[in-house]
């Protein structure tokens, strides 16, 4: 071994020397879009390899095919970037290394090292199977494209058909140009790779619909559209004359880098994947460098099987030949090719011998081990056991150490494969797939170690089990889904009519899964319902088509007691033949019995709805408002014609009809309630007039609660009713208000004038009765005294009248105006004015409750607390000691306050309640009583003006009497009166 490592190093600085002599590193990419879009999506690729090499600048060519073989011929190129297909060539024609790695590009979102083709029509072009496409015009980017010609030839050809003559095809150079042809329609068809066509939805104006991706295949780790199998992205490659050291350095510094940002995403790289599906489809094929009919063919037809012995002899001198020289020539030349696809092997491999204990123990690593181990290099895992690289035990528990024995016991021949479980220096565990072989007989490996040797080959596939682990986890959760909620699942063989049930989908029907055995199509189609068969089958056959995209339909099954269910039954495709022809399809049942049986009722219910909305004298409705500003009426009742002279079916998906007959006056205000109720969501509420088309005007008032829809739409659910009589009595009414209020303003006037006025004679009166009786005195009989008396003390009285009058008419008039108070004050006021009334009659005033602050006129208040306790006062029983009670508290409704002044005096007959707040008006005569019958009217008057409301309460003569008051606890002023 240590034979093959001095060839190995010896090669290395040779190679290196020339490397150093030549400070740059030719890259070279294929050119499969625009210069400038490869040049930009690889130049982060170049400098992450100039990054790994010291002192050397890593040059980017992006080059053609032609101009790429030709820059390899003239070896201007180091490394090579470049399509499956195209590196199987290089390879073919040179001695070109295996695939160092396989390049990852972003694709929808994730790296993905995949590739496959893609196959693009025109949803105009009535192609809608591989088969259509037979005759037409297809664009490709050229015929050396493996994304955008051999992959779509390839699956043409497994259809039978001979790719050469199937189609016309056009090459246009590239894959962006093949876009643009199909876009502007100068191709039916066209081939591009995967990737593209999900470019050009991302950079231009392209909507998905403008173009039909024919065949889609379906798999879940690979998210592109694709009509094609998967084949392995690029392949980067070195060239024969780049050294080993420089080689490692690039592929290392690559397969580490997780993501290299370009201007166009990131792009990474994956250690190398299988290209034997590429070589296998260029074989069957026959492309370059593949080609079936060769020259040795050609010859072999013209001359026959005489030319194989020309062979026989030709190959007989030349094993002679290499018979001589083999021992001495290939023998350095073998061990350098072993060190190289051995160290630099981009898979971990590990030659193990065994100890004297029988323990594997690693006499050879490569680089891709080191870093599977998590070591700086291959030499820190010589002379390390499977126990220092494993855990104690493997997860099926069994002792490392033991197991592996084992398995090198158990080999003899052939290889033995299964899983192990590593531990990487980190002390990360990794899972890999492990390849063993030994090597029997073989004399220079038997020389070299002086036991028997084993090649193992690792693949980490912790990913791979995790994703298993995932996927597991994934199909289990599926199942409690679909036992959560109570679905029943169907598989149904198109060809050959077998369908699988499962449980649930019986116990919908109400039978047993084993009732029902053997399951077909036919045990459905008899339990379906005669009248829903013809629907299903036709909602089946478009789905078979291609215009839907799934099976989806409600149908009626018979239950085993002979009672109809509602099912919704919903399937599509998962497996089609070559000729698109459907394999097999699966789907689920649900039980949607109870929903359509709420749904028969709700139509019902709609039904009934729209009867009584008919009725209505105005119309329900509703009113839709887009973000855009288009509005219409998608509902409203028979009775929007008597609104606005429009049908509900021409309101329906304009709300112009309506907005056209509103008077253009009320339109403004009725667009602002509009706009506001939908910023604020607030109930809407207006009163409009309307230009009705049959030629008369009418009244409209409107109240609607608004909605936001998901699209930020607006929908008002409403009522409108025609307001026209009620509007017009309103306005007379508003007249007659009006009409009044000047009437009592002028009575008021005229009252004032007349209680001020009328003095000035009544004062005469009584002056000149005074004089007339002094200057009679003693002359006068006593018929003639009486009436002097009588005259004298009438004009007294209609003089206290015209006061109290005045009194009356000064109330709101003269007082101070209304202001926020306190009503206690006032309170205090009127009993400090009243203190010697109270002292004269001996009576106990008891004032109670809380006392709160109103919005009133304080003098006003005063003299209501004075006219009442006054009245208290007056009003006495001799019999007893006078008690008087004032209380204020709020009221039930808790909008306003009441207060209450309450005595046991005299009390007042049932019947006579009614005349005391009249003006004038006296429940007992003036030798009884003093008064002019005016005090309560003011308290009345004084009440009224301040919003509230006065009543009296008495159970009789002699059981006291309670006045009661209300005032507003709102401290809103009312208009004076």
């Amino acid at each position: 071994m240590r034979t093959i490592q001095t060839f190995a190093l010896l090669c290395l600085l040779l190679t290196a020397s020339s490397v150093v002599a030549d400070n740059t590193t030719t890259l070279g990419v294929f050119e499969y879009r625009a210069k400038e879009f490869v040049t930009a999506q690889f130049h982060p690729v170049a400098d992450e390899m100039g990054a790994a090499l010291d002192d050397t600048k890593v040059e980017l060519r992006v080059l053609s095919l032609d101009e790429l073989d030709k820059a390899i011929s003239e070896g201007q190129i180091d490394f090579i970037l470049t399509n499956p297909r195209h590196f199987l060539a290089i390879r073919k024609t040179n001695e070109v290394s295996g695939a160092l790695a396989t390049l990852k590009k972003e694709q929808g979102g994730r790296l993905l090292s995949s590739l496959a083709g893609v196959i693009l029509t025109r949803p105009d072009a009535g192609i809608s199977r591989l088969s259509d496409l037979k005759g037409l015009e297809i664009g490709v980017p050229g015929k050396r494209f493996l994304g955008g010609f051999l992959t779509q030839v390839y699956e043409i050809a497994e259809q039978g058909y001979d790719p050469e003559t199937f189609a016309d095809y056009v090459e246009l150079g590239s894959h962006d140009s093949v876009m643009q042809a199909l876009v502007d329609g100068e191709i039916d068809a066209g081939f591009v790779r995967t990737g593209v066509f999900e470019d050009w939805l991302a950079a231009s104006s392209l909507e998905p619909d403008d173009l039909n991706v024919l065949r889609v295949q379906t798999n879940a780790l690979y998210p592109l559209a694709h009509s094609t199998r998967l084949y392995p992205e690029w392949a980067l490659a070195a060239m024969p004359h780049v050294s080993m050291e420089t080689i490692r350095s690039v592929s290392n510094a690559l397969l580490s880098a997780d993501e290299i940002p370009t201007a166009n995403g990131v792009v990474g790289f994956d250690p190398p994947q299988d290209y034997l599906p590429v070589e296998l489809a260029a074989r069957e094929l026959g492309v370059e460098p593949f080609v079936k009919d060769s020259i040795w063919q050609q010859i072999q037809r013209q001359h026959g099987s005489a030319v194989w012995v020309v062979v026989a002899l030709l190959i007989l001198l030349f094993a002679a030949l290499l018979a001589l020289v083999y021992f001495n020539l290939n023998k350095t030349r073998l061990l350098r090719r072993f060190n190289a696809l051995f160290y630099y092997s981009p898979s971990a491999k590990l030659l193990v011998t065994e100890d004297h204990n029988g323990v594997p123990v690693i006499k050879e690593a490569n680089y891709a081990a080191a870093q599977l181990f998590g070591c700086e290099g291959p030499e820190d895992l010589v002379g390390q056991s499977v126990k220092d690289l494993s855990p104690s035990n493997q997860p099926d528990g069994q002792e490392s150490a033991a197991k592996a024995a084992s398995l090198i016991k158990r080999l003899s021949r052939g290889r033995q494969e299964f899983h192990w479980e590593h531990q990487r220096s980190d002390g990360q565990h990794v899972l890999t797939k492990v390849t063993l072989l030994r090597f029997n007989g073989d004399h220079l490996f038997e020389a070299l170690t002086r036991k028997p040797l084993y090649l193992v080959a690792l693949q980490d596939i912790t990913a791979q089990e995790q994703s298993r682990k995932a996927l597991e986890e994934e199909r289990n959760a599926l199942k409690g889904i679909l036992w959560g909620t109570a679905a029943g699942t169907w598989e149904w063989e198109v060809e050959t009519g077998r369908t699988r049930f499962n449980e649930r989908w019986a116990e919908m029907v109400g039978y047993r899964l084993e009732e029902l055995e053997p399951t077909t199509i036919e045990t459905w189609l008899s339990l379906c319902h005669p009248d829903d068969l013809a629907h299903s089958e036709a909602m089946l056959q478009e789905h078979f088509s291609g215009a839907k995209d799934s099976y989806d339909v409600e149908v009626r099954m018979r239950h085993k007691d002979g009672h109809w269910i509602w099912v919704q039954d919903r399937g599509r495709v998962v497996a089609w033949d070559h000729d698109d022809k459907p394999l097999l399809v699966a789907g689920t049942h649900t039980d949607i019995t109870q929903r359509k049986t709420a749904e028969a009722r709700a139509n019902r219910l709609v039904t009934q709805m729209r009867k009584h909305a008919a009725l209505l004298p105005g119309t329900l409705y509703q009113y839709w408002q887009h973000p855009d500003g288009r509005s219409a009426f998608p509902y409203a009742s028979e009775g929007i014609y008597q609104i606005y002279g429009v049908t509900s079916e021409e309101a329906e998906t304009s709300a112009e009809p309506v907005f056209r007959v509103i008077d253009p006056a009320d339109m403004p205000q009725v667009a602002e309630s509009i706009e506001k109720s939908m910023t604020n969501l607030t109930t809407w509420r207006a009163t409009f007039r309307v230009n009705h088309p049959e030629g008369y005007q009418l009244w409209v008032e409107g109240i609607a609660t608004p909605e936001r829809l998901e699209d930020g739409s607006t929908m008002w659910h409403g009522y409108l009713h025609d307001v026209t009589d009620e509007y017009q009595n309103l306005v007379k009414l508003e007249e007659y208000r009006y009409s009044l209020e000047r009437s009592n303003r002028d009575l008021e006037q005229f009252a004032y004038a007349a209680s001020h006025d009328l003095r000035q004679p009544l004062r005469m009166v009584t002056s000149y009765a005074q004089l007339l009786e002094r200057h009679l005195k003693g002359s006068l009989d006593e018929d003639g005294s009486v009436m002097l008396h009588y005259m004298r003390d009438g004009a007294q009285r209609m003089d206290s009248m015209l006061l109290s009058l005045l009194d009356y008419s000064r109330v709101g008039r003269k007082g101070l105006p209304r202001q926020k108070m306190a009503l206690k004050e006032s309170l205090d006021e009127a009993l400090h004015f009243l203190k010697p009334n109270i002292d004269e009659a001996e009576a106990s005033v008891e004032v109670k409750g809380e006392w709160p602050e109103v919005f009133a006129s304080p003098d006003e208040m005063t003299r209501l607390f004075q006219n009442l306790i006054s009245n208290s006062l007056k009003y006495r029983s001799r019999s007893r000691p006078v008690e008087i009670a004032v209380t204020a508290e709020a009221s039930s409704e808790d909008q306003e306050w009441q207060i209450r002044v309450c005595d046991n005096g005299i009390g007042i007959a049932p019947g006579q309640i009614g005349r005391l707040f009249q003006v004038f008006q006296r429940l007992h005569t003036r030798e009884q009583y003093e008064g002019t019958g005016v005090g309560l009217a003011i308290c009345r008057k004084i009440v009224e003006r301040h919003g509230g409301e006065i009543t009296v309460e008495s159970e009789g003569e002699d059981q006291g009497t309670c006045f009661s008051f209300t005032l507003p606890k709102s401290g809103k002023d009312r208009e004076e009166g």
